[in-house]
């Protein structure tokens, strides 16, 4: 459909499913303007949900129109079930730790907001927008394998995203991770308590026993880190130069004892140096062996870099990979309707 066409839409459906809320009185805006999906909740300016600047002439298909549903009805979930307040307290007070803690709680948040919108009712076809929505933002780069890194503390929160969504009941095109990652067990705890939380303050208190779960993981690795970084620079084959130099010397004292008695002399020659020499070779080559061993390791796989939560936060370079933006770089705000002011019910 044209793009006017699908933005007009868009617009309806979002109106009517703030409406099927029962509301207070407000201002509805859409807005084209934007490089991403975000919501404005106040109560001077009402609700204005602002979205790519999708051009009026281009050519937008189905898949396409859904995700843009998919990504409206996410918001109106946001502005219906998030108290914001709560959730920037605590990324403030956490400190230098607000990023990750910001990034864990939204995480759990998107998988509770949009149970929600389902169990309203308020949008009858939610759960296969979100299905679809979330299917479309795993599949745009997906090769096979893991979608993201398991160990790779930047991807936990995406983690959280996908797979308390498949919890909800989502069908996932990709296998689960976290059970491989060493903050597996930290995120089956979070994940499974998430589903029981009925507002953003109880995701909160998840996210920051999650927060500390991993910062303890993260100490630990550090301290097996140091342990190993001192075993390696301890010279390792101390002790077997040792036990090969006694060896050693045992054999010089078989040979001292063969010289002082005749013809068995010789015997005890060869015998004790052969002994003692290949004893202290094998305790070299031994050293040497486990200096190899100790020296390796490393690598592992890259994986995806911090992935985006939201799924708002892909849907600029989505929809302009696909062409369909006007002015992407400079948006130009727009709106296909007026805006509308509904009585209080």
């Amino acid at each position: 459909m044209q793009g006017l066409n699908a933005k007009r839409g868009i617009e309806a459906t979002f109106e009517k499913v703030i409406l099927a809320a029962g509301l207070p009185a407000r201002f509805i805006q859409v807005r084209w303007g934007g490089n991403g999906a975000a919501v404005i909740n106040d109560v001077s300016r009402g609700t204005i949900l602002i979205l790519p600047n999708v051009s009026d002439t281009a050519e937008i298909s189905k898949v396409q129109f859904s995700n843009l549903v998919g990504y409206a009805i996410h918001e109106y979930g946001h502005v219906r079930y998030t108290q914001s307040p709560d959730w920037k307290a605590a990324v403030d007070a956490a400190g230098k730790d607000g990023h990750l803690l910001h990034r864990l709680i939204n995480g759990l948040e998107d998988p509770r907001i949009e149970q929600c919108v389902i169990k309203s009712g308020h949008c009858a076809n939610a759960r296969v927008l979100f299905e679809a929505l979330l299917s479309s933002i795993l599949l745009k780069d997906y090769k096979g394998g893991d979608y993201v890194d398991p160990n790779d503390v930047g991807n936990i929160a995406f983690q959280l995203a996908v797979e308390g969504r498949r919890l909800n009941g989502y069908s996932i095109p990709c296998a689960p991770v976290y059970q491989r990652s060493k903050y597996g067990r930290a995120i089956e705890q979070a994940l499974r308590k998430g589903q029981s939380c009925t507002s953003t303050a109880e995701i909160i208190d998840v996210a920051k026993e999650l927060l500390a779960a991993i910062k303890d993981q993260q100490q630990q690795d550090q301290q097996q880190d140091q342990q190993q970084d001192q075993q390696q620079d301890q010279p390792q084959d101390h002790d077997d130069d040792q036990r090969g130099d006694q060896q050693g010397d045992d054999a010089d004292a078989g040979d001292d004892a063969g010289d002082g008695a005749g013809d068995d002399a010789g015997d005890g020659d060869g015998d004790g140096d052969a002994d003692g020499d290949g004893a202290g070779n094998d305790a070299g080559n031994d050293a040497g062996n486990g200096d190899a061993d100790g020296g390796g390791g490393g690598g592992g796989g890259s994986g995806k870099g911090e992935v985006s939560i939201e799924p708002s936060d892909s849907i600029g370079s989505v929809f302009a990979d696909a062409g369909v933006i006007d002015g992407f770089t400079a948006p130009r705000i727009t709106s296909t309707r007026k805006t509308l002011t509904f009585a209080e019910a």
